[in-house]
């Protein structure tokens, strides 16, 4: 079983979509949509992650730290840290707790990436 990975806002969840797409030219990106979601119950800030938490090296130890939650969710949100705008939250949703039914659609629209922010990389250009 999966979690639902949302973030704080739409800037946000584009820039973690800029981060973690394939480099491909932009006619074939994916089609995106927005989810604006209203939780039944605020999520839970997750304390003291290990030091080296935004490098590759560092993902087991982040896993160590959810496995108690995804095993047995006492909250229906986390709420951590974006390794891209540390500032802002990303918030983990866990379909097993109770509260996940109670999660409603607020408002849902295409989210198109800005032709602006996108850099075709084709063979040969520089």
């Amino acid at each position: 079983m999966g979690i639902l990975y949302t973030s704080a806002s739409p800037e946000l969840a584009l820039l973690e979509q800029l981060v973690h797409l394939p480099t491909l030219p932009y006619g074939d990106l994916p089609r995106l949509f927005l989810l604006t979601l209203a939780l039944p119950e605020l999520p839970r800030r997750l304390q003291e992650l290990p030091p080296n938490w935004r490098e590759g090296a560092g993902f087991a130890a982040n896993h160590q730290k959810l496995a108690g939650w995804l095993l047995n969710p006492d909250v229906l949100a986390l709420g951590v840290p974006s390794a891209v705008v540390l500032e802002s939250f990303n918030y983990l949703l866990h379909p097993l707790h109770p509260a996940y039914a109670r999660i409603e659609i607020v408002s849902t629209s295409l989210f198109n990436i800005d032709p602006r922010l996108w850099r075709d990389i084709t063979p040969g250009s520089t």
